[in-house]
């Protein structure tokens, strides 16, 4: 379900609406002291929620481009596309859904020029399984927009002049909603489903 909130600003007033700020806005770069707090606030907020799950709908595999750079202990390296947010997973084609044991190894490291980051694996023709960088609230779910606006009111209400202690006790929510929003975005869609040991099949 696409998100009833379409906006940056939109986010932003639902959070201000969660700290009890009165005041509203009508874009982030609006010369008023909500604006200017939010603005600070917002990109990381919405990236931590981002980050915290393997959300289906910013959910992407992509082949990697091979660099040549190399890292000790890796039999390739790869560039990071440049719309990862944060790597999940090598790609294993031979299983559909891997178990824990059947994970290919890999990490995220710096490149010797320090301006970009490279993904170490010993799989050849890897593909990143990642969650890509989203900013267009739009197409965002609605669970997702609500732990995102809940994450923010957290982090504004350290900045505007409201109730002492509101960020605590906005804590647990923020905390809840996330928790709510991941249960909801396992709601959607048709799971697949985990194929029978051989132990099984061999019985029936």
């Amino acid at each position: 379900m696409p998100a009833t909130v379409t906006s940056e600003a939109g986010v932003c007033n639902v959070a201000l609406a969660f700290v009890g700020e009165k005041q509203f806005i009508n874009a982030l770069d609006e010369p008023s002291t909500p604006a200017r707090i939010c603005k600070v606030h917002y990109a990381l907020a919405r990236d931590c929620v981002l980050e915290a799950f393997e959300w289906r709908f910013c959910k992407r595999t992509a082949a990697l481009a091979g660099s040549v750079e190399t890292r000790d202990g890796w039999a390739h390296v790869y560039g990071t596309p440049s719309d990862c947010l944060k790597p999940r997973a090598i790609l294993n084609s031979a299983v559909r859904l891997p178990a824990r044991d059947q994970a290919i190894p890999f990490e995220q490291v710096l490149n010797d020029a320090g301006d970009a980051l490279l993904i170490c694996t010993d799989q050849e023709q890897a593909s990143l399984v990642y969650s890509r960088h989203m900013t267009t609230v739009a197409l965002m779910p609605a669970h997702v927009v609500d732990a995102i606006a809940w994450e923010l009111a957290t982090r504004i209400a350290l900045s505007l002049p409201v109730k002492p202690d509101l960020a605590r006790t906005l804590q647990p929510k923020a905390a809840f909603a996330l928790a709510r929003a991941i249960a909801q975005d396992g709601n959607v869609g048709t799971p697949d489903m985990q194929p029978e040991s051989e132990l099984i099949r061999v019985r029936g």
